[in-house]
């Protein structure tokens, strides 16, 4: 889950400044902040403001720079309420796959895993690394001829179309508006592309594009925008028409869409690519940015993802008319992302009922399911394991927080870690957010070969730890954490509320 934290780097200038008040700011600049709020975002308004105060009242002065350096995560889309479209609908750096679609000819898989591109065989096995970044991969669609991917490739905090040759592992970039480009999907005939964007509005807009060898044509709204009459709190007054997929012919693409709908992220619709005024809801309910309705290659069914009547995300299924809706799978754990084999036999989805994200084959008939792993990762350039632990000063090995960001400038994380991002970061500093995950005592991860960069904490009454280690083979970094001193000044409680979304 994307952490709730908004941090403040504060930097005194002052000749005359104290020792004690250096080392203040020396915490702060090395992230004490966002240690001291990793588990508790309520304060960092707070902690920031005294410190400013006290500042201010000692006569230190605040540069400007310091003032202004954090924003917002893709601080392009203009929507209320940014933490439910970033961990439902916007896609995320995982250690588990993530994005998944079948080869034409129903005998393999690409799918999205620590953001990469991975291919593997069904069947067996093995996965074979296709991308590398820069940035991270996300999202593939396979052509129909069966010999490129379209996929998304968040880099430069924006998110981009591009599109992979599989022969020659050649990627290029299709869109290129510094917007926020997701869910693109290849029509039957491999002629078009379906995609959301924010270009242009920053609302999440349905447009389509003719593609060719050269690339991505002009891109034209399926649906004009619009604003609904109706109020709405945790959505924007513009509508928002996303998870679009095409129906068997080319001619028409079902999605969601909010149109005068106060709660959820829309309803079930179909539009006519000829005659794009004329849009049909079929189905009606409260959806939450996961629905992403499939349509079956019979062109009859529709599958979807829905909480209805239930706490998780599982499969339903109903006709282009909204008939017979009923439920596919049963589960107190999330089924989402879901793909239709070519023949329409089963569907592979994602699923996190084994704690973390898994990838599943399940035959629509029968329900048989199978999981899909990757117990050996073929990578495109050589890696190495590096085990990480931290200590306290007694030398005795404690849990922590780590950020580790490869040569590559890409965050990575052990294969069985939960990967928490921040909602914000400072341009001026990283060229992304960080991404950090748990360790009880020890993990090990695979690194890049280069210079990695290590960041550990744990809690408020310890200062955070960098270190660079030089990855060249397998190698271990013991972090020890020392204890946090503050200067005589500096308050030693804080009251403060807590509101917490579940």
């Amino acid at each position: 889950m994307a952490a709730k934290r908004r941090k403040k780097r504060i930097r005194i200038e002052d000749d005359q400044s104290s020792a004690s008040v250096r080392r203040f700011n020396s915490n702060f600049d090395k992230g004490f902040i966002s240690s001291f709020c990793a588990s508790c975002a309520f304060l960092r308004p707070l902690v920031s403001s005294v410190f400013l105060w006290l500042s201010a009242l000692a006569g230190f002065a605040i540069s400007d720079e310091a003032r202004a350096a954090r924003e917002p995560v893709l601080k392009q889309i203009d929507l209320p309420h940014s933490y439910y479209f970033r961990e439902m609908f916007l896609p995320q750096l995982t250690s588990g796959p993530s994005g998944v679609d079948f080869s034409p000819d129903g005998q393999e898989l690409i799918y999205s895993m620590a953001g990469s591109l991975w291919r593997q065989r069904i069947g067996e096995d093995v996965a074979v690394e296709l991308t590398h970044g820069p940035g991270y991969d996300y999202q593939p669609d396979w052509s129909p001829d069966g010999r490129s991917v379209v996929f998304t490739r968040h880099l430069n905090n924006a998110i981009e179309l591009w599109r992979l040759d599989l022969p020659t592992f050649t990627a290029q970039q299709l869109t290129k508006t510094n917007a926020v480009n997701v869910q693109s999907r290849y029509s039957p005939d491999g002629r078009q592309i379906a995609y959301v964007s924010t270009a242009g509005s920053g609302h999440f807009n349905l447009f389509v594009a003719a593609v060719d060898a050269a690339g991505l044509g002009p891109a034209r709204a399926v649906i004009a925008p619009r604003e609904s009459e109706i109020s709405r709190y945790y959505y924007s007054a513009h509508d928002h028409t996303i998870n679009p997929s095409w129906t068997p012919d080319g001619e028409r693409i079902v999605f969601v869409s909010n149109r005068e709908a106060a709660y959820g992220t829309g309803n079930l619709c179909m539009v006519a690519l000829a005659d794009p005024a004329a849009i049909k809801c079929f189905l009606s309910e409260e959806t939450s940015w996961r629905a992403n309705p499939e349509v079956a290659p019979d062109g009859r069914r529709v599958l979807y993802s829905s909480y209805q009547g239930r706490q998780w995300h599982q499969f339903w299924l109903t006709t282009l008319s909204g008939d017979a809706t009923l439920p596919l799978t049963f589960g107190e754990f999330d089924v989402t992302q879901a793909r239709w084999s070519p023949d329409g036999r089963r569907v592979v989805y994602i699923s996190n009922e084994t704690g973390n994200l898994s990838l599943w084959l399940r035959d629509v008939v029968g329900g048989e399911r199978k999981r899909v792993e990757a117990r050996e990762r073929r990578y495109r350039r050589p890696m190495h394991a590096v085990t990480l632990s931290a200590t306290n000063p007694q030398g005795r090995s404690m849990p922590a927080r780590f950020s580790v960001l490869g040569a590559d400038d890409r965050a990575y994380a052990p294969p069985d870690a939960w990967v928490s991002a921040d909602d914000g970061f400072d341009a001026l500093r990283q060229r992304e957010e960080t991404h950090y995950f748990h360790c009880a005592s020890s993990c090990t991860l695979l690194l890049p070969e280069g210079d990695a960069r290590i960041t550990a904490w744990h809690g408020h009454e310890y200062e955070p730890v960098q270190r660079s280690v030089r990855v060249n083979a397998a190698t271990t970094a013991a972090l020890s954490l020392q204890p946090l001193t503050l200067p005589n000044w500096a308050p030693s409680a804080t009251t403060a509320d807590m509101h917490v979304h579940m």
